[in-house]
């Protein structure tokens, strides 16, 4: 079966997910109330699905994970955070598979173009004074125009 575990420091309090649709929050006109004031304004849904449930953020902020969600589908022993509140996730049927928790893991951010260069040239081997001559011994300067001459216009 099914349940979440709310823990609002007075020990766990679980709650069966029997229902198709259980609305969470701060407010008495919830299916389920959080107590704690840091929960005041906030609602979630969590909703069956063919695989398990998913969470959907309705008002304030909600956490997944530790990180903001706006709606995910659960995974067991995932945790929510709703103001000060935590609610476990609990469905053994809904266990992490590697392409779940893949789907879920954030892109990497690219690095930008300066880290980049950085790291080419932090692997460079470090070249001497004279190895460094003789690299620029063999690039070719572009040829400069002459000099202008007082009195005299440009070539």
């Amino acid at each position: 079966m099914s349940r979440i575990i709310i823990n609002e420091g007075t020990g766990p309090r679980p709650v069966d997910l029997s229902v198709s649709r259980l609305v969470i929050g701060g407010s008495a006109d919830c299916d389920v109330r959080v107590r704690d004031p840091a929960a005041a304004g906030s609602e979630l849904v969590i909703e069956a699905t063919p695989t398990g449930h998913r969470v959907v953020r309705l008002r304030g902020a909600l956490l997944l994970n530790e990180e903001p969600c706006e709606i995910a589908d659960l995974l067991h022993n995932d945790t929510l955070h709703v103001g000060d509140s935590l609610i476990l996730y609990k469905n053994p049927d809904a266990r992490r598979s590697a392409a779940a928790a893949a789907l879920r893991e954030p892109e990497p951010a690219p690095r930008a173009a300066s880290e980049l260069e950085l790291v080419e040239l932090e692997e460079l081997p470090e070249l001497e004074l004279e190895e460094l001559a003789e690299l620029d011994d063999g690039v070719a300067e572009e040829p400069q125009p002459p000099p202008a001459q007082p009195g005299r216009p440009p070539r």
